[in-house]
């Protein structure tokens, strides 16, 4: 996946920290741990599977195994790659764009768009019958792309209203598609187009769905999305409340 893109300029809300800031290259990886755990984990599958070709034989997308039942492959195949260029390019792109969507869409909003979109890529590759065998990150990082082109259309006025202007950005992400469906109809291209169509769909779908809606009430900047997904932490905290409530009480408080 190749990506051109440039930084939205965006409001920001100024925090009093105690601490001081960590160092520069560390920031973005603390803020963002779902986009950057996802990089190494591609990139720790690459290095390990190299030497083992029948585990990566068993975890790449093909079509014939996958109809026959072996479906633990359409999520698989989203964390496999090809070639060392191939990884580069991709996690380059991810590198690019996740800590972006993550920081606006939330961690958890974040991975399910990830791989949602993996998966709608791979399905779509698979009802077309493009690709029988096939690898890559780049359906759901397509994905990534359309949730977050869907992001700043459904909230543009919002993001415009406070002088930011997202049109650039979103000519820009247009700019993107094209370049790879250039790239993808070349001769002896290899790339799964349709994996690419079917992962940006799959991530617009879940930003129109889950994704986060900007509104501003009362002088708040409040997230209205129309599918409101549960929070991790509030999970953790309603179970932690729930074994404070069945815990018995000690016999030494009498």
């Amino acid at each position: 996946v190749v990506i051109l893109t440039e930084d939205l300029s965006r409001p920001c809300t100024l925090v009093a920290r105690r601490l001081p800031p960590p160092p520069a290259r560390f920031r973005r990886a603390v803020r963002t741990p779902i986009s950057a755990a996802v990089t190494y984990l591609n990139v720790a599958a690459f290095v390990l599977l190299l030497r083992a070709p029948r585990a990566f034989s068993a975890l790449t997308k093909d079509d014939v195994l996958i109809r026959g039942g072996q479906v633990h492959r359409m999520v698989s195949s989203c964390f496999l790659h090809g070639g060392i260029v191939h990884l580069g390019l991709n996690m380059q792109a991810l590198r690019t764009l996740g800590p972006e969507v993550e920081e606006w869409f939330g961690h958890e909003r974040f991975a399910g768009v990830y791989l949602l979109s993996g998966v709608s890529g791979n399905a779509l590759s698979l009802a077309t019958r493009t690709a029988p065998l096939s690898v890559g990150a780049s359906g759901a990082i397509f994905g990534l792309l359309g949730a977050w082109y869907s992001f700043l259309q459904q909230n543009q006025q919002f993001f415009e209203s406070r002088g930011v202007d997202v049109s650039r950005s979103l000519k820009g992400m247009l700019q993107t598609c094209a370049l790879n469906a250039v790239l993808g109809l070349s001769p002896h291209s290899r790339v799964d187009n349709w994996c690419h169509v079917g992962g940006f769909l799959g991530g617009a779908g879940c930003s129109v769905i889950f994704g986060p809606r900007l509104r501003q009430v009362r002088g708040f900047v409040v997230d209205e999305p129309l599918l409101r997904l549960p929070s991790l932490q509030d999970k953790i905290s309603r179970h932690r409340r729930r074994r404070r409530r069945q815990r018995p009480l000690s016999p030494f408080l009498g």
